[in-house]
């Protein structure tokens, strides 16, 4: 059985000196999605009134509903936070030869078709998506169409031949990996499919349901270079839900000094039976309110 659990948060204030009570309430008629500052895979757009965990369904593709992305490993500290999705080519700070975040937009007229690469070796790329989610199939795809300088089709002339998916939930072994391993290419510690000789333009790889974090698929050269590849999306689909799951709300600035009268909030619990939601009281769900307040 998965587990929700929902949140309705409401606060009260009133201004210094003022007689009558007012109140800045979250939910409700204006979406939670409206205060988001961060979320790591937190529902916050299905129901206004409330916040809910996440829940992946097995036919829609993750990437392109969380956010924002980072190309980097190390994006700079000004602007990404810890939880925030990433994903880098190479070990480390490989410049990009295109915007990788192309792969993960579910466009697929964002793609990127290449020929006689080489050096080959940094081929490869780590999807971070925040933190653990259940996964069970990877998927990705050359564009359509036909190839302008070589006249032939996209699907299957430009598909990768050989590549391996590896995963982890090591979040500081991934990050201290170049200075461990240097520029070349290591698995994941999690090996869940490769392949030798692939014929087919549009790649499902399918393994056990797991909570999974980063994701790193290498595409090997078919000799000692890339004759030619095109890449238009990569994708990843799940089930369930998160073990855990966090929403952060945008400093919310009252207009004025206030003092909090009183913090509410609501907390329901939730199992899926079916296609269904159904209330759980017992389920074993827990819920953490911080409230910070002040300029500091």
């Amino acid at each position: 059985m998965r587990h929700a659990l929902a949140i309705a948060l409401l606060c009260m204030g009133g201004s210094r000196g003022a007689q009558a009570v007012e109140e800045f309430r979250l939910g409700g008629e204006e979406s939670w999605n409206a205060w988001t500052g961060q979320n790591k895979m937190m529902d916050d757009f299905t129901d206004p009134s409330a916040l809910q965990p996440r829940e992946l369904q097995p036919d829609e593709n993750l990437l392109p509903q969380i956010g924002p992305w980072y190309r980097w490993k190390s994006p700079p500290a000004t602007q990404y936070r810890p939880g925030n999705p990433r994903i880098w080519r190479g070990i480390n700070y490989l410049r990009p030869r295109a915007e990788p975040r192309d792969y993960i937009d579910g466009d697929i007229n964002t793609f990127t078709v290449t020929r006689d690469l080489s050096p080959a070796d940094q081929e490869f790329y780590t999807i971070d998506v925040g933190t653990e989610v259940p996964l069970e199939r990877f998927v990705f795809y050359p564009p359509e169409g036909n190839d302008p300088v070589r006249q032939e089709p996209y699907r299957p002339n430009f598909a990768f031949e050989k590549f391996e998916l590896s995963a982890s939930n090591d979040e500081w072994g991934v990050a201290e990996e170049s200075n461990s391993s240097g520029s070349s290419y290591h698995p994941l510690d999690i090996i869940l499919a490769s392949r030798n000789l692939n014929v087919e333009a549009l790649v499902e790889l399918h393994f056990p349901l797991q909570y999974l974090r980063f994701l790193r698929i290498r595409f090997f050269p078919d000799k000692a270079r890339f004759s030619k590849f095109a890449l238009a999306e990569m994708e990843v689909y799940g089930r369930g839900f998160a073990p855990e799951a966090t929403w952060e709300s945008k400093v919310m600035d009252l207009g004025q000094v206030v003092n909090l009268g009183r913090v509410s909030f609501v907390a329901s619990r939730w199992r899926r039976e079916g296609e269904e939601l159904v209330p759980s009281p017992s389920a074993p769900v827990v819920a953490a309110v911080q409230i910070k307040t002040g300029l500091d």
